[in-house]
């Protein structure tokens, strides 16, 4: 398919399977480990981390902008390469606010508890609070703001 005269409809596509597998690559292959386990600190409900001490809010929020940076940098290359095929139909300025819109949200859901209120604010509280919910959910918000995000750019 021809995606440079195409349709908003193939262009949002384009580019919200582009940020999905970007998102992917950044949250589980490119975010170390310390980002990962910290990055949700806070004073009142610290980390523990055997290598590194105890780590509250402060260190929270540099584990999850470092981890927002590297995450953003990988959807940015991907984005760039994409453009090859999308053309001119995905212009610098669509990157920018795209990266906007999902660098933002990330470091906003990824510091926890914005998505522990909302899931509890919406029935989702139980399977929030087990292990494998927490990141479900995560995974489902992301994927939604990628969504919104490819919208707004077609």
């Amino acid at each position: 398919m021809n995606t440079r005269d195409s349709s908003p409809a193939a262009r949002t596509a384009l580019v919200f399977a582009a940020l999905d597998a970007l998102a992917a690559a950044g949250d589980f292959w490119i975010q170390g480990d310390h980002e990962a386990q910290v990055k949700g600190a806070h004073d009142d409900d610290p980390v523990e981390c055997p290598d590194h001490g105890t780590h509250g809010t402060a260190d929270g929020r540099t584990a999850c902008l470092l981890h927002v940076a590297t995450f953003t940098a990988t959807q940015a290359a991907g984005l760039l390469a994409t453009r090859r095929i999308a053309g001119r139909t995905l212009t610098p300025g669509r990157i920018l606010a795209i990266l906007a819109i999902s660098a933002s949200t990330h470091y906003i859901l990824d510091r926890r508890r914005p998505l522990a209120r909302l899931a509890h604010a919406t029935g989702k509280g139980n399977f929030h609070d087990t292990p494998q919910g927490r990141m479900l959910l995560d995974q489902a918000a992301h994927k939604t703001v990628h969504f919104l995000a490819a919208l707004a750019a077609a």
